[in-house]
C-alpha cells in the first residue's frame, strides 16, 4: 500500500442500495488487489461514537488505493458494508472520523436492475422516493456522483431517475455496464471481510469503467476546491 501523498484525495463509496456488494467488486476494479485490504480509523469526535463503535473508537473499513494520472496522484477509496457494521450512514458522518487522507468526494453505485424492479415501481406510486444513501451522502456536504450501471445517457430514464429524487440537472452521472452476473465462491483475498469473491482471473465488475468513474470523481473533487 503507497503511502499518502500531498496530492491525494479521499473518496468514500457507497452503494445506493445498501445491501449488496457492488462497492467491494468496485473497488478490485479499481485498485490493484495488492492496494486493497482492511484498516481501521479512530472516530474524531466531537462526541462520544455511536453505539456500535463505543468499545473500541473505530470502524474497520476497506481501503483501496488505485490512480488515476500521473504519478504520485493515488484515490484513496473507503467501503464500510453491511456486512461490518450495519447502519453505519445513519449512526455518523464522514467528518467524525479520521481518515488516512482528508475525504474529498462520494460515489454513489446504483444498480439499474435492482432500482427498476417491480417492487420498486410499484413502491413508487404508493409512496415518494426516500433513498436514506443519498439523504445521508447530501448531508455530508461534499461533492458526489452517480455511477449509473446499465443506463444510456440522456436516456429517458435518466431523467425519469433524477426526477425522482430531486436530483438537478447538473449532477454528475457517469453511465456504464452493469457489474457480472455469475458470483462463486472462492478463496477471500480480503481477510474475511467478503464472503463471495469472484475466482481470480474474472472480472466481477468493468475495469475500465471502474477507472472511469474514479478518474470523474477526482475531476469533481480537484473542480470543487
Amino acid at each position: 500500500m503507497p503511502p499518502p501523498e500531498p496530492t491525494d484525495i479521499g473518496i468514500w463509496v457507497c452503494d445506493f442500495e445498501k445491501e449488496t456488494l457492488t462497492p467491494c467488486l468496485f473497488m478490485l476494479a479499481a485498485c490493484p488487489v495488492s492496494n486493497v485490504r482492511a484498516e481501521s480509523v479512530p472516530w474524531r469526535g466531537p462526541d462520544r461514537p455511536p453505539k456500535p463503535f463505543r468499545s473500541s473508537e473505530t470502524a474497520s473499513l476497506l481501503h483501496g488505493v488505485g490512480g488515476s494520472g500521473p504519478s504520485p496522484h493515488h484515490n484513496h477509496l473507503h467501503f464500510l458494508g453491511p456486512m461490518m457494521v450495519p447502519g453505519f450512514p445513519l449512526t455518523s458522518k464522514l467528518t467524525n472520523w479520521e481518515f488516512p487522507v482528508a475525504m474529498g468526494g462520494i460515489v454513489v453505485l446504483l444498480d439499474k436492475r435492482i432500482e427498476e424492479t417491480w417492487g420498486h415501481r410499484v413502491l413508487r406510486r404508493i409512496r415518494p422516493p426516500n433513498n436514506p444513501t443519498l439523504t445521508w451522502v447530501k448531508a455530508q456536504r461534499l461533492p458526489f456522483l452517480i455511477a449509473a450501471m446499465g443506463y444510456e445517457p440522456g436516456s429517458p430514464e435518466i431523467e425519469s431517475l433524477l426526477t425522482r429524487y430531486g436530483l438537478t440537472s447538473d449532477t454528475q452521472l457517469v453511465c456504464g455496464p452493469l457489474p457480472e452476473k455469475e458470483l462463486v465462491r472462492g478463496r477471500d483475498m480480503l481477510g474475511g471481510l467478503l464472503p463471495e469473491v469472484f475466482k481470480p482471473g474474472r472480472v466481477s465488475f468493468d475495469q475500465i469503467y471502474a477507472q472511469r468513474i474514479v478518474r470523474a470523481a477526482r475531476e469533481l473533487v480537484e473542480h470543487a476546491r
